[in-house]
Formats: C-alpha cells, sequence, structure tokens
C-alpha cells in the first residue's frame, strides 16, 4: 500500500486530513492561525527535487531538519546509506521524532541532534565522513558515495557557509591516508532569499544569490555549481537553493574565525514554526 502524505489543520476540536501526494510521507502539523499553510503545499515539490538527488549511497545530513521535510522523503524512497538530522529548535526535534515513529521508519536509520548549526557542520558532519571513508578505503570497497548537507533556513542558512572552510583540518591526517580518486565529493544546499530594494532585471536576483555565497566562503573561485530558482516571495524578493561542490583544498584549508554578529530574521522562516503530532478529537 502507497503511502499518503497527510497535513492536519485543526478547525474546532476536529482535525482534518488533507491527502496531496502519493507515496509521500505523512506529517503532523497545524498552523498558528488553525488554516493549513499553502506554502508548505508548494515547497514540498522542492523537497522532492532535492530527496531525488540521494541514492543508496548518499550521506545525508539536514543542519536545520524542522520536522522532517527532507530527511522524511529521502528515508522512505531513497534508503541513503546514512541520514543524520538537526535542528536548533526542540520543538522541532522533538516532532521529527515523532514523524520517525509515524511513518514507521526504523529508529537506527536515522540520528538526530538538537545543536547550533555550525557546531552540527564543524563536528558530527566532519567526523562521521571522516570516519566511513576511512573505513571503507581500508576495505577496499569502491562505493560512489557522496555526502549532502541541507540547509534549509533561508534567512540565515547562507551564514552557515563559513563553517565549511578547513572543517577538516583537523582530520588531515586521516584524509591525506585516503586517496584523492577515493574521497568522497561533499554537496551542500543552501537556501537563501535575494532581496533587492531597487527594479532589477529578472536574472540579478541568482546573481545575487552566487555573490552571497561566494562572499561567505571566501575562495579563490565560485564554489557554486548551481543555482535553482525555488519561488517569489514577494516583489524584490526571490527564494533559491543554491548548490555548492566543495573541494578537498577547501575543505582542508585554515578556517575562518566564528562571525557571530550576524542575526537571523525570524519573520522570514520558510516554514510554520507551531507543529504538533494529530490528537484525537
Amino acid at each position: 500500500m502507497q503511502k499518503t502524505e497527510q497535513y492536519c489543520e485543526k478547525k474546532s476540536s476536529a482535525l482534518k486530513n488533507t491527502h496531496t501526494q502519493k507515496d509521500a510521507p505523512k506529517y503532523f502539523r497545524s498552523t498558528s492561525d488553525g488554516v493549513l499553510d499553502d506554502l508548505w503545499v508548494k515547497l514540498s515539490h522542492e523537497h522532492e527535487r532535492v530527496a531525488s538527488l540521494f541514492n543508496t549511497q548518499s550521506l545525508v545530513y539536514d543542519a536545520c531538519c524542522g520536522i522532517g521535510p527532507f530527511v522524511l522523503p529521502a528515508l522512505i524512497r531513497k534508503k541513503p546509506r546514512r541520514v543524520i538530522a538537526n535542528d536548533l529548535n526542540p520543538e522541532s526535534v522533538k516532532w521529527l521524532s515523532e514523524n520517525v515513529k509515524i511513518n514507521k521508519i526504523k529508529p537506527e536509520r536515522i540520528e538526530i541532534h538538537n545543536m547550533d548549526a555550525n557546531l552540527f557542520i564543524k563536528t558530527k558532519i566532519a567526523e562521521d565522513v571522516v570516519r566511513l571513508m576511512a573505513e571503507e578505503s581500508c576495505s577496499g570497497e569502491e562505493n560512489r558515495v557522496e555526502a549532502h548537507v541541507v540547509m534549509n533556513l533561508p534567512a540565515y542558512a547562507v551564514n552557515f557557509l563559513p563553517a565549511f572552510r578547513g572543517v577538516l583540518r583537523k582530520f588531515k591526517q586521516e584524509v591525506d591516508k585516503v586517496p584523492e580518486e577515493k574521497r568522497w565529493k561533499w554537496n551542500v544546499y543552501c537556501y537563501l532569499f535575494a532581496k533587492s530594494h531597487v527594479d532589477v532585471p529578472d536574472d540579478w536576483y541568482e546573481q545575487e544569490a552566487r555573490r552571497m555565497c561566494d562572499e561567505k566562503t571566501k575562495w579563490e573561485r565560485s564554489l557554486v555549481a548551481k543555482c535553482h530558482h525555488v519561488r517569489t516571495v514577494s516583489s524584490r524578493k526571490e527564494m533559491f537553493c543554491v548548490q555548492l561542490e566543495l573541494p578537498y583544498d577547501f575543505l582542508l584549508t585554515e578556517p575562518l574565525p566564528d562571525d557571530t554578529s550576524v542575526e537571523i530574521e525570524p519573520e522570514e522562516a520558510e516554514e510554520p514554526s507551531n507543529k504538533r503530532v494529530k490528537t484525537s478529537s
């Protein structure tokens, strides 16, 4: 039997199930005003697009996982080799755990953390990739493994990019033991808003999205591989998913100093923060 994605809206004491797409995960959530958020449904296509990039050899790391819009489709459809999810919001982590149970996903298939995304990148992701890559290199197996890091916090995620510069420097001895041809590719999917205060040509927004990422990585060349337009947010504001491919000279270089001066814009959160599990009426 195919699974059906469900969104639950709460009106008075009744819960209404809205079926949207076949063979998709179930999410149980409500918005603060009790009305099903159309944006969530629209963005489900983006969740599916990114999940389609994974395969059974993928290592999937979600630094800003929310209640699981990326990791759940990946776990159900693509069955990646490894999935580690993280969110700073303990409520999001709580309901992600509930959604894992709802979708009958074995707990050993996903590891969930509640920590700052910068720390998650520098510790959990770096340690996991190096450990697994070293183990496989020693075993003689040759699988086409790639690491995929999703950062779906468009109002702020671009500020996590500096954490990747030099993220493997302290593991240089372990990485040097792995032949270059056996080192795993690193892909980062950074969601962001490109905004203008004046009227500009349409292609300006993609150029701005690329510039924002280049400004944060501060590398000798652009690391942007693709720039996917997700949606028009409002007049003079576009949302993009910028895919970066990180070379090992970047991952092993001297890290950048931490910058704590940039604050998040909470009103620009992509998805509603008030989510709950379905309860009986």
